[in-house]
This record gives structure tokens, sequence and C-alpha cells, in this order.
């Protein structure tokens, strides 16, 4: 399956992942493994760390020729969802998409904050 393809900024772990499946290995997750992550300093540079990592994805489904994942397609929905957002004060039917994606998101983050209380 070869190692990391250098010419990938981001995301060149998952495209090495796809191939080491395609050749018939399989990956493992392992809890003892240890990481330091240090995270962005900005908002600015959080958003270009997940632009570069999308790019990335979008790099591998292209080389690969994938059919990317729901969760995978999602985030596109996020300009459309805001800039109907922003028509709201012409119709309020308009602000409809966003409290959707809004709802969806602080449930997912009450159930997952809940999840993790109840497991400690």
């Amino acid at each position: 399956a070869g190692g990391y393809d250098e010419s990938f900024s981001h995301n060149e772990d998952a495209e090495l992942d796809y191939r080491l499946r395609q050749a018939g290995y399989r990956i493992w997750m392992s809890g003892r493994t240890q990481m330091i992550y240090y995270p962005r300093s900005s908002l600015k540079s959080l958003y270009l760390q997940y632009l570069g990592y999308g790019r990335g994805r979008a790099r591998n489904v292209l080389k690969h020729r994938m059919v990317p994942k729901v969760r995978q397609m999602v985030p596109l929905l996020v300009a459309p969802v805001v800039l109907l957002a922003l028509f709201s004060f012409v119709r309020w039917l308009a602000a409809v998409p966003f409290l959707l994606w809004a709802a969806v998101c602080l449930g997912y983050g009450l159930v997952t904050a809940v999840r993790q209380r109840n497991a400690s």
C-alpha cells in the first residue's frame, strides 16, 4: 500500500487508511495510544484547519472515486442554511433550516455531554 501520499497537506492519514483497507489490512484503534493536541489560537486558524481537512477529504474522494458518506456531505449545507437565515427578516420561514440545524447541534451536544458525564 506504500506510505503517506506526500502530495496531501491534510487528510493523508485517511488516504493511507483507505489504501490499507483496500489491500486487505485492518485499521485498529487503541485507547493506550497517547497524543498531544495543541488547540488553534484563533477562530481564523481553526477555520483554516478545518478548511484544509475538507479539501483533503474532497481530494481523497476524488483520488479514489469514493462515494462520500452522508456525514461528510452535511457540512456542504452550512452555506445555504446561513444564506437562508440572512433572509429571515424578509420571510420568517427562511430561518427554519437554521433553527433546525441549531436544534440538532445543541441536542447532539447535550446528549454527548450527558453520556460523558454518566460514563465517569
